[in-house]
């Protein structure tokens, strides 16, 4: 792997991470499926002008659609609508650790159906970089780690909002295959978005009425959408067209601790020794997966921000 790979992979993870910060102040005033719908609606405006201005876009035969929905639908719509009703339910460390359980669905998955290596040395960076993110997450105590009877359906929403995406992941295989990956995201995200719709739709009525918000809520949502999607997107999917799944899983890994930091720096929270462990589980977790030999196949992975 280049380090030029590995630098893409790394922005585009650390991105993400930021659009934690970003979500968690912009929910607080705007509805999920709302924000979400807002968020990728952003992504569509953008970038739908955009390839056509460059001449990119790719014409999509017929025969691709069910793909290009699937990914659209598997890794936005049903992803996020998942996740967000998810979070609602449980914490914050619930979800952060299902979340992350995605990787590995997808190193598992990716060995059955792409017929990619799953070796010890990369089954132990995976598991490794897993742990350092459970430590992250729960600030060393698996005490916050709560299983109690009202977080049953929110865990729930978020095991199946990680293998939404894993399944993404896989199919997401075969589109890179037969196209860009500036075409690739903007396709897909514009269904996925369009996926959300009917979510918001919902939201809203239930409301009544449109939420009303001052104005930084959606400057956070406009920034997720312009460098936490379609900058980061553009990165990942450059740098892991050229890696295979299990390996390229790791990275996501950087999002937790990007978001540990600017918690720190923005919002004062505090970090620990658990922060500093778990920060060098999931760098040495990292390191052992990205060295381990390359398999057959390629897989993109895309984060859960």
């Amino acid at each position: 792997m280049s380090r030029q790979v590995a630098l893409w992979a790394t922005a585009a993870s650390m991105l993400w991470g930021a659009s934690y910060v970003a979500a968690k102040y912009a929910v607080g005033y705007i509805p999920p499926f709302t924000a979400a719908a807002f968020r990728f609606g952003v992504v569509a405006a953008i970038c739908l002008p955009l390839l056509w201005l460059t001449g990119k876009g790719q014409k999509i035969e017929r025969s691709d659609w069910p793909d290009l929905i699937k990914v659209g639908l598997f890794q936005t719509s049903i992803y996020f609508a998942l996740q967000y009703a998810g979070i609602k339910l449980t914490t914050a460390s619930n979800t952060s650790v299902i979340v992350n359980v995605r990787p590995v669905f997808a190193a598992i998955l990716s060995a059955i159906v792409l017929h990619e290596s799953l070796s010890k040395r990369k089954a132990a960076g995976i598991l490794m970089a897993f742990v350092g993110v459970l430590v992250l997450s729960t600030k060393g105590s698996l005490s916050a780690f709560s299983l109690q009877s009202g977080h049953v359906l929110g865990d729930f929403l978020i095991l199946l909002n990680a293998i939404s995406g894993a399944i993404g992941l896989v199919v997401n295989k075969r589109v890179l295959d037969k196209y860009r990956p500036f075409p690739a995201m903007v396709y897909t995200q514009t269904i996925g978005a369009i996926g959300l719709l009917p979510f918001a739709a919902v939201e809203i009525a239930s409301l009544g009425s449109l939420p009303r918000a001052p104005a930084m809520p959606w400057v956070m949502l406009i920034f997720q959408g312009v460098f936490s999607t379609i900058l980061a997107h553009i990165y990942w999917n450059r740098a892991l067209a050229r890696l295979e799944a299990s390996r390229a899983a790791v990275f996501i890994y950087i999002a937790p601790l990007t978001t540990s930091v600017l918690s720190w720096l923005v919002l004062r929270e505090p970090l620990g020794a658990a922060f500093f462990f778990g920060a060098v589980l999931v760098l040495v977790g990292a390191y052992l997966t990205s060295s381990a030999k390359n398999g057959k196949n390629h897989l993109t992975i895309r984060s859960s921000a």
